[in-house]
């Protein structure tokens, strides 16, 4: 889901940009507020995790690429701002060090990824949690499935009305090539959350921001 530079159109650009700038203000704001010193190395951890985790990387057509997310799981640890905050982050390093995605287009990278995987989702999870309290790790595995595919379903959705590919005959390629990514997320995602729970469950009792 990291879209190079040049292939989307000036205003899909501008939009998305002004929106994740928005929200990375808005969200750097919450952290700020709440930074607590034994906050900081957590938030470097989780850095270095989602950066790696978004490393390994593989080519799909259309000029972008399926790969693992992590960032709904940071949003389940750290909080949906913190994890919209690491993730714009590391987006911005995958472009400049390793060339996954472009400097242009990181409002769209961080809107499919960062704002999808780690605000839309959190709150989408914790609405369903207070209703369906009893299937909980179901819920983690379907919302965390979810992300992906919604991501790229914005990702095709983007690069259409720029001009580059057409809807119609793109998205069910798409969602076929990340839908192993999104199940393969998801296992991964209840495994980690168990594991913290059985180990180290106070991790789990950060207040989220």
């Amino acid at each position: 889901m990291h879209i190079p530079d040049g292939f989307l159109d000036f205003k899909v650009v501008s939009g998305t940009n002004l929106f994740s700038f928005l929200t990375l203000i808005y969200s750097l704001k919450r952290i700020l507020k709440k930074l607590k010193p034994e906050r900081v190395p957590l938030l470097g951890i989780s850095c270095a995790f989602i950066f790696l985790i978004q490393a390994i990387s593989f080519p799909v057509p259309y000029g972008t690429s399926v790969h693992l997310s992590g960032i709904f799981l940071i949003s389940l640890i750290l909080g949906p701002f913190s994890s919209f905050f690491l993730s714009f982050f590391t987006l911005f390093l995958s472009a400049i060090i390793l060339g996954h995605g472009g400097i242009l287009t990181i409002g769209a990278n961080s809107f499919n990824l960062s704002f999808i995987g780690g605000i839309f989702c959190f709150y989408i999870y914790k609405f369903l949690e207070k209703i369906l309290p009893k299937i909980k790790y179901f819920l983690i595995f379907f919302i965390s499935f979810l992300s992906i595919i919604l991501g790229s379903i914005f990702c095709t959705f983007f690069l259409s009305i720029s001009g580059k590919i057409s809807f119609s005959k793109s998205i069910l390629p798409m969602v076929i090539s990340h839908t192993v990514a999104g199940i393969v997320e998801g296992i991964f995602v209840v495994l980690t959350i168990k594991f913290f729970e059985k180990v180290k469950p106070e991790i789990l009792k950060i207040e989220k921001i």
